[in-house]
């Protein structure tokens, strides 16, 4: 199957049979009312998953806690399959987000839907991280664990 046709079976398996592209090789599908995962199409053999997980703290200790936790996460995670994804931090607009790029050769329509299942599981708990983490205890108040 080609990455498009992978995208269409999955917008089917859905219930979203009418899902139209936001731009060409781009779709955008919304999880549990609030997580949009783009699908792109890089070419008829590659769709890349991206999903926003948010913005930094402005304050510049936060910040730097923030993404010190998230890169240590990050790391910690590479053990447990989720190796394909990329954190990313895009530092023209200061987004925090998460990628993944698969090839459809690889795939096909039941082992894409677990494959856009996974990738929707892990960017939840990275927003449940995000959450958490973006306000983070400022030192000498109190004992991080």
């Amino acid at each position: 199957m080609t990455s498009e046709q992978l995208i269409q079976a999955l917008a089917r398996r859905l219930g979203l049979e009418n899902l139209e592209p936001e731009e060409p090789g781009r779709w955008r599908i919304v999880f549990d009312g609030d997580l949009a995962v783009d699908l792109r199409t890089l070419g008829p053999k590659t769709v890349r998953f991206e999903a926003t997980i948010g913005k930094p703290p402005e304050d510049e200790y936060q910040q730097e806690q923030f993404l010190r936790f998230a890169l240590a996460r990050n790391l910690s995670l590479l053990g447990e399959g989720v190796a394909r994804n990329v954190l990313f931090l895009d530092p023209d607009r200061a987004i925090l987000s998460i990628h993944k790029a698969v090839n459809a050769e690889d795939f096909d329509e039941e082992t894409f839907a677990e494959s856009a299942e996974d990738f929707v599981n892990a960017s939840e708990a990275w927003l449940e991280f995000a959450a958490v983490e973006a306000d983070p205890t400022p030192p000498g108040l109190a004992m991080r664990l």
